[in-house]
């Protein structure tokens, strides 16, 4: 018997043609829903080396073995029973017909559904106004018969630049999770991506197609991609105008594609809704319709994130840049007031009478732009020292946004202050979830799990906090008092140099000549307590020391030492309490008589009757008396 007819008999002729059928059918099934699954660029490539690979083996199994009603069995030259030799055969050619069948299936629905256009028809009321929405178009420019809603936009394909043909999904994707985005925009009517994607590759100009979808805005784009260097250019066009409303181009790395298109949706949608005025954020009060004055206004956020002397004052230049843009962007006011006092009373002291006088003068600004806003509302409150009507303002924005990161912040911030660190936790810790990677969010937490008596907790959040900046001197900072709070020599040791430069860092005035650093100095006065409150006192008078926080430095050691009595003194001539009144070092402090007439004097007594809520360390004692611990 021949080779060939050897290689018949066998049926290696038949299992091949149904191996190349199958491998032509997988890449074209593979080829198609790849690019819809987001799936690597290399993976048609592997299904393809992986049929090339298989195909000899295939062959090889063909030859070398025969399928029987006893199982699969080596065939040998003579073979096996010739029936059981023409019913493989049979079972193959009714194989290569059924694959044959799938194949020709295929092609039609990839050429007839799959890569179906929609068809232009005559149309003379709007499209639909939503993503989900099928919109037909009109034939001709003159059969519009409406003017298009001012706040209508279509999303147009965008254009890959790239070398790579095979990145056209990935520019499509853009598109359409920015359509998507912008279809959950209350008020704006956005047309569906069938419409819009009909004009992809077409030469129409913009008019052409702004009439034919019935829109008056358009946003086209182009994405150009170099290894794992991404560069997608977007902007917004009034076809009515011809105005350039906005423009940006991102610069990217190509580590989560889907992370990128989520950022550019959502980066994109804001700024639409500040430039078109439509959404909650574009109609928000205060809001700003210049979204360079937004831009600056985030950057300036995202700095008071990570709060440092540096970063404070690289916000406090961000917020005035937004101000300067538009005088009136009532929210950007608001917070430039809140770095200014940030600054005036942590990071910047030696400009705290100025800085204090900003912050004054940005509060009056916000309450004139914006008197009906929540927060010109909570700005009013703080300043009368209505902290009932603060609390119910935190609450009324926390019903509408839950996880909105400022707000769950803010609020952590105020229970820590009236005294209530264990319900400020859940809603700190719902902000570090928000914003993971937001050092004063960590640091927060560790001050309210501090002030819960959770020093284990407090010490990793401070840990996580330091790890976070790259100026680390308020987390320094706070991880030396917890030592002092544990009383733990070994834990003073090893925060001990750090706290130095820690304060160094945070008062630039004790380096200055005559000043001298209060951590270095009690250190070396860890074991004679008489001559550290001694020393102590003298820096009541030193310049360096006379700013809020730095007082409060002097009365955490005036703890230590055991001198309660100048704690309070401390306390009561800053005038106003503040979170840190209810650390643990200061538990005795709370329990000297005097100490009532601080709270009362601050308005806390007042707010705990009113609300009912005396927090974890007060309690009332009758109807006109009260203890705190």
């Amino acid at each position: 018997m021949s080779f060939f007819s050897e290689l018949k008999r066998r049926n290696v002729f038949k299992v091949g043609i149904a191996y190349a059928i199958v491998a032509w059918l997988l890449i074209q099934v593979a080829s198609t829903v790849a690019p819809a699954l987001h799936l690597p660029e290399w993976t048609l490539s592997f299904i393809t080396l992986l049929i090339i690979i298989g195909f000899p083996l295939a062959i090889f199994l063909a030859w070398a073995y025969e399928l029987t009603p006893e199982g699969i069995k080596t065939t040998t030259s003579a073979g096996p029973d010739q029936y059981h030799t023409q019913t493989t055969g049979q079972r193959l050619n009714y194989f290569i017909m059924g694959v044959l069948v799938l194949a020709v299936g295929f092609l039609l629905v990839d050429k007839y559904v799959l890569n179906e256009t929609p068809e232009i028809v005559k149309e003379t009321t709007a499209p639909a106004t939503n993503a989900e929405t099928v919109a037909s178009a009109p034939t001709s420019i003159e059969e519009t018969a409406t003017a298009a809603p001012p706040d209508s936009i279509a999303v147009l394909p965008f254009t890959n630049m790239s070398s790579d043909p095979e990145q056209e999904y990935f520019a499509d994707g853009i598109a359409e999770e920015l359509l998507n985005s912008l279809a959950r925009i209350k008020d704006l009517e956005v047309r569906g991506r069938t419409s819009s994607f009909y004009f992809k590759g077409r030469k129409e100009d913009l008019h052409t197609i702004s009439k034919m979808l019935n829109v008056e805005n358009i946003i086209e784009g182009s994405v150009r991609k170099a290894g794992e260097q991404v560069r997608i250019t977007v902007q917004l066009i009034n076809t009515k105008t011809d105005d350039h409303l906005w423009s940006k181009t991102y610069e990217r790395t190509m580590d989560d594609i889907f992370a990128i298109q989520d950022d550019i949706a959502k980066s994109v949608a804001a700024a639409l809704q500040i430039t078109l005025g439509v959404g909650e954020l574009g109609r928000a009060p205060g809001m700003t319709r210049n979204v360079a004055a937004y831009d600056a206004f985030l950057a300036g956020r995202s700095l008071m994130r990570q709060l440092s002397r540096e970063n404070v004052s690289r916000a406090i230049e961000q917020f005035e840049k937004a101000v300067a843009l538009d005088p009136d962007f009532a929210i950007a006011w608001a917070a430039l007031a809140g770095a200014y006092g940030a600054a005036g009373n942590v990071f910047i002291p030696e400009r705290r009478q100025e800085l204090m006088t900003k912050r004054d003068a940005a509060n009056s600004r916000v309450m004139a732009i914006a008197p009906e806003a929540d927060f010109a509302l909570s700005t009013a409150a703080q300043q009368s020292g209505d902290r009932v009507k603060v609390e119910r303002l935190y609450k009324q924005v926390l019903a509408l946004a839950p996880d909105d990161f400022d707000t769950n912040f803010g609020y952590g911030m105020f229970l820590d202050n009236v005294g209530r660190p264990t319900e400020a936790i859940d809603y700190l810790q719902r902000a570090v979830r928000v914003e993971p990677l937001a050092f004063g969010a960590h640091l927060q937490l560790g001050i309210a799990f501090e002030l819960s008596g959770n020093s284990i907790a407090a010490a990793t959040e401070f840990k996580q906090a330091r790890g976070l900046s790259n100026q680390p001197a308020l987390a320094n900072a706070t991880l030396m008092v917890l030592a002092l709070e544990e009383k733990n020599r070994a834990l003073i040791d090893e925060y001990g140099a750090l706290a130095v430069a820690a304060e160094a860092e945070l008062n630039p005035l004790v380096s200055r000549p005559g000043s001298r650093n209060l951590n270095q100095v009690m250190l070396g006065l860890l074991d004679t307590p008489e001559a550290a409150v001694a020393e102590l006192r003298k820096f009541l008078t030193d310049p360096a020391y006379a700013n809020p926080f730095n007082r409060n430095t002097i009365a955490v050691w005036a703890s230590y030492f055991g001198d309660h009595e100048l704690a309070l003194q401390i306390n009561r001539e800053i005038g106003s309490l503040s979170v840190a009144t209810w650390r643990p070092i200061y538990k005795p402090m709370r329990r000297l008589p005097d100490f009532k007439e601080v709270v009362t004097k601050a308005g806390l007594v007042d707010y705990w009757r009113t609300t009912g809520n005396w927090g974890d360390f007060c309690h009332p004692v009758g109807d006109d008396d009260f203890e705190c611990e």
